[in-house]
């Protein structure tokens, strides 16, 4: 039996912005990204130049807040550059593990 449509393990999200600037500041509230979080590009048209989907980035300490960040192509580089706004839907997936939390509690 055939799926009526195409299946992905892997889920998306898409984001609010991608800026045209230097660095480009990528928007989405809420993100849950930290430095050195790696992340895919995927768009329904085409990404800002500078960026190439299905290549792994970086997420660097530049302007990292709840719900903007830049990327690098290597880990702690310097933040990516772009030079036109493209066009369509952009998103991304996070490629690297969970990150797991720990809570110490007294069980006296």
């Amino acid at each position: 039996m055939a799926l009526p449509q195409p299946f992905s393990r892997f889920h998306f999200t898409n984001l609010t912005s991608i800026s045209n600037a230097s660095p480009a500041v990528f928007t989405l509230a809420n993100h849950n990204l930290y430095v050195g979080d790696t992340i895919w590009l995927e768009t329904t048209g085409a990404l800002p130049t500078g960026l190439v989907i299905h290549t792994t980035y970086y997420v660097v300490i530049n302007s990292l807040t709840d719900d903007t960040f830049e990327v690098s192509g290597i880990a702690g580089g310097t933040p990516i550059n772009t030079s036109s706004a493209g066009s369509g839907t952009h998103s991304f997936i996070k490629t690297n593990r969970a990150r797991l939390s720990v809570k110490i509690q007294d069980n006296e």
